[in-house]
């Protein structure tokens, strides 16, 4: 052996063993060619996003490129209706061009209260022109939710349709002041107001692009506000800026390997970040075709999805488990889906949907409209929400140097983030579950812009994680990191609770209750019981017919004892948003007072070992303590 090879020797041996010897090299052959093609693709996207902000570039530059290749190709298929890019870009300059006529201008903000259509997208396209923001509200909201959305937003129009028409009756008096009323067509029934029918009054306007001189629009202004879903509260507006669209898009249309020539199938609401921005974008920055469609119908989705040859289609929620639910058809797997992404596909059906329907590869990710903490599996890996890549560290778990996100540690009594003597967050090791948190700079790709409400923004940003000053964004959710770098979801914030010393995760035991009730609706959350220590569980079922006599025994098997919900509540149906979140706020301050609750109530009898009745002696004797759960 030469001098020179003994010399080398002792460095290579020291190399080995910090990158952790023989289990690290075998976890390395797996994830570099995976960390090498993410970090080339976002490097990539964040160059091009750092010069589009520089040029001052906003959506509507790179839509009017879009229009300028796909002339006649159809944007959106929405029903019946069809619509070239240049058709719809005519039309975006009509509407435009009459809001100009109203003296709409810069930074006026304007309530878009629509269902899935056509004109929705063209309307908010058409504010961007024009530097006027455009709040995405969410037509399903009603009286107090209505007017928040509104009022948090400092909106001076309403916009709605005659699908939406009773809910703007249900404001008018209170905001008549406030606001003016525009509405998308003409609603069959007297509304009892005065507005203006957009469609009707944008014929007359000219379809050539606005003259509106320089706005001094930046592309780090919000191009338009999405709102949070409210499952624990009044919705809060997010804002969506230019730059902030443009990279989600690119990020999806990139790492997920989508083409301008693949066809979306989009059912998802307009108002919410996957269907206007991850679905729709690839339409208005890629020219993809996207067929729209006014809601969700599970007995339809694969059949339309043929139909209009779909190649991709988006998910969201519990949309998945409605598809599975289905009696099987043969178009199940003769569709030309070869794509799924999304956010919320349970791993207990994952696999049976990616092999029922046929579809060769699931893009599921991570991502809160309001934050920076966005992750994507992009490698088809089963029951993962994403990865941070591994390879550039050295160590396992310790991924923020090399990708910003971390996972810090919490206390599993009091949910309070650990720190160490220095006071900074303890990180959390491959295996422990703890809160995903994103790195806040002034970089492009890593900034907060928050909330319209500066104090709800100030609430979602911890400092001081890794060294004094610095600053992350909060996500409230709970994931756990394995060795090669894969992301799972626990929990939502809030909704893990104790019970018995213990921790329970709601979305665990949602998922296995939903699987011996053959994927019922399911919520489970903590109620507080008087003389005990933590929260006991309770699981409202979307089963007014269920016989919980026999649930116990079922769920046995599955759960541990601490995890078995010491209520069972039978509803007509579960609350969700309009994204297929469960709403839990009202379920949790019902808890389970009787006088609260028409439906059927039943409490874990540990005796017998099986549900019984909730009846006055028992609720008396629960709150008492002389029975004991």
């Amino acid at each position: 052996m030469s001098l020179t090879c003994l010399l080398y020797l002792p460095l290579l041996c020291l190399t080995y063993l910090l990158l952790g010897g023989l289990p690290w090299l075998r976890i390395l052959s797996h994830t570099l060619p995976r960390d090498l093609f993410i970090a080339y693709t976002y490097s990539k996207i964040n160059i091009e996003g750092d010069l589009m902000a520089k040029k001052n570039v906003q959506l509507h530059h790179i839509w009017l490129e879009i229009v300028a290749k796909n002339r006649t190709k159809t944007a959106i298929t929405c029903g019946e209706r069809k619509i070239s890019f240049e058709e719809m870009n005519l039309l975006i300059n009509k509407i435009a061009n009459y809001f100009v006529s109203l003296g709409v201008t810069k930074s006026d903000t304007v309530a878009l209260y629509s269902e899935n259509r056509i004109e929705y997208v063209c309307i908010w396209l058409a504010f961007s022109k024009l530097g006027v923001i455009t709040a995405l509200i969410n037509n399903n909201l009603r009286g107090k939710s209505l007017v928040h959305s509104v009022r948090v937003a400092s909106c001076k129009m309403v916009i709605f349709t005659p699908a939406t028409a009773a809910g703007a009756c249900d404001i008018y008096e209170e905001m008549r002041e406030e606001v003016t009323y525009h509405c998308l067509g003409a609603p069959t029934e007297d509304v009892g107001f005065q507005f203006t029918d957009i469609l009707i009054a944008a014929e007359h306007c000219q379809d050539t692009e606005p003259a509106v001189g320089n706005l001094n629009v930046k592309s780090i202004d919000p191009v338009f506000y999405i709102y949070t879903s409210g499952t624990t509260g009044m919705p809060k507006a997010c804002k969506f800026t230019h730059i902030k669209y443009r990279n989600l898009v690119y990020s999806i249309h990139k790492l997920l390997r989508l083409n301008s020539d693949d066809v979306i199938y989009n059912v998802l609401p307009l108002y919410h970040t996957n269907g206007n921005v991850l679905a729709m974008g690839q339409t208005l920055l890629f020219g993809c075709e996207n067929v729209l469609r006014l809601k969700f119908s599970a007995s339809q989705f694969w059949s339309e999805c043929s139909k209009h040859s779909c190649t991709v289609c988006i998910y969201i929620g519990e949309l998945c488990r409605y598809l599975l639910a289905q009696p099987a058809k043969s178009v199940d797997s003769t569709h030309k889906i070869r794509l799924a992404y999304g956010n919320g596909l349970k791993p207990n059906i994952w696999r049976a949907f990616q092999t029922r329907f046929n579809i060769d590869r699931i893009g599921e990710f991570y991502g809160a409209t309001e934050g920076n903490a966005n992750i994507i599996n992009n490698t088809n890996q089963e029951g993962c929400v994403g990865y941070s890549p591994i390879t550039f560290t050295g160590i396992p778990g310790l991924n923020g140097l090399a990708f910003p996100v971390l996972l810090i540690k919490l206390d599993q009594d009091t949910g309070e983030v650990i720190r160490d003597a220095d006071r900074t967050c303890v990180m959390c090791k491959p295996g422990e579950p703890g809160e995903l948190i994103g790195r806040i700079t002034n970089k492009i790709d890593r900034r907060f812009d928050g909330y319209v409400n500066s104090e709800a923004t100030t609430s979602k940003i911890i400092r001081d994680v890794e060294q004094p000053g610095d600053r992350f964004f909060r996500t409230g959710d709970i994931l756990v990191q394995d060795d090669y770098g894969y992301f799972r979801f626990c929990d939502r914030g809030g909704d893990t609770f104790r019970w018995k010393g213990e921790n329970v995760s709601t979305a665990e035991v949602e998922s296995i209750i939903a699987s011996v009730l053959n994927l019922k609706d399911v919520a489970v959350y903590g109620v507080e019981i008087p003389g005990t220590d933590g929260k006991a569980g309770m699981a409202a079922i979307a089963d007014p017919e269920l016989d919980p006599s026999t649930l116990y025994k079922e769920i046995s098997s599955s759960l541990p004892v601490y995890a078995r919900p010491i209520f069972i509540r039978l509803i007509p149906s579960v609350d969700m948003t309009g994204t297929f979140k469960l709403q839990k706020k009202k379920l949790k301050e019902e808890g389970f007072d009787i006088s609260k609750i028409p439906y059927q109530l039943f409490y874990l009898d540990t005796k017998l070992g099986l549900y019984v009745e909730l009846n006055k002696e028992a609720y008396d004797g629960i709150n008492t303590g002389s029975i004991r759960v």
